[in-house]
């Protein structure tokens, strides 16, 4: 069983305007300011940045303005700003709750929103659905983070992406890029 699970939408390519397109996410957060922003090396596609690199290389800054946020860009890093919380998870919390059966979602609701901009892994130790393989690897996700366990994984990410909150998040994540894919991240 999993300790926390993941909805996450991915890009395997850098968005041509980092900045606009992080602006964009932010602005589909709904939070100012957000809780924490990390900024931290790279990962490579073999090992990822927290085997290659100590925590002394990572910079972290709590309640960040929005507008503070995408000039800490760098093209050598990855920037991971979590929301806390705030509107956008409380739909989708409200949603997962009202149409997704506890025979399905178990004790899970990943509904905290992550992002993460810059080549990175998503380090789970399975992918259910759409992805297999570990890690996946990409340019930039958007993930709806959570604690908890779904009963049936695969159930739950097909659930979550009929959500009206979700769908109206792939819309919004539809602005910044057409190539968004999605896969359910198990972490044990």
């Amino acid at each position: 069983m999993s300790a926390t699970c993941s909805l996450v939408f991915y890009l395997t390519l850098r968005p041509q305007n980092e900045r606009l397109a992080l602006a964009r996410m932010l602005e589909i957060l709904g939070v100012d300011p957000v809780w924490l922003v990390t900024r931290r090396p790279q990962d490579s596609a073999d090992a990822p940045a927290a085997q290659q690199f100590s925590m002394a290389d990572w910079e972290q800054f709590h309640k960040v303005p929005r507008n503070q946020i995408p000039p800490l860009i760098t093209s050598d890093s990855v920037l991971m700003v979590d929301s806390g919380g705030g509107p956008l998870a409380d739909d989708i919390v409200a949603d997962i709750q009202s149409a997704i059966a506890p025979e399905i979602r178990g004790d899970a609701l990943p509904a905290s929103p992550v992002i993460e901009l810059g080549n990175h892994a998503v380090n789970a130790m399975e992918f259910a659905g759409s992805e297999s393989g570990l890690p996946l690897f990409c340019a930039a996700s958007f993930k709806l983070f959570g604690y908890g366990t779904p009963n049936a994984p695969e159930r739950m990410e097909s659930a979550m992406l009929r959500l009206p909150s979700v769908r109206a998040l792939q819309g919004s994540l539809a602005d910044v890029s057409d190539d968004w894919r999605s896969s359910f991240a198990l972490y044990f």
